[in-house]
């Protein structure tokens, strides 16, 4: 299976600045459907830290002569798997210190 096939759209919050955010290697992650919690998770999930995904993906651009431009939108990768949602489920992902996405799937 290609990477990435999962992912059908994004949920944007208000941006921050990096320096303004907590250390996200320590960001605890709780994920909840319907209202029941299925997972907990650090950002030392992705790579040992986020930005260390976007320094790969810049290194690798790189080699081919691309880059990152400032505003550019980059997924670092998930704290936990992915998991099964369906018709009626309501997912409510909690970062702390950062904010919380939810979204209903009617």
């Amino acid at each position: 299976m290609p990477d990435n096939l999962q992912q059908k759209g994004v949920i944007l919050g208000t941006p921050i600045r990096l320096r303004d955010a907590p250390d996200l290697d320590t960001v605890r992650l709780t994920v909840r459907i319907n209202g029941k919690i299925v997972d907990i998770a650090t950002g030392d999930a992705v790579l040992g830290h986020p930005v260390n995904s976007v320094t790969w993906l810049a290194n690798r651009l790189a080699e081919y002569g691309k880059s990152l431009a400032a505003g550019d939108l980059v997924m670092t990768g998930s704290f936990t798997r992915q998991y099964a949602i369906s018709p009626g489920d309501t997912i409510r992902s909690e970062f702390a210190g950062v904010g919380a996405v939810e979204a209903s799937f009617p």
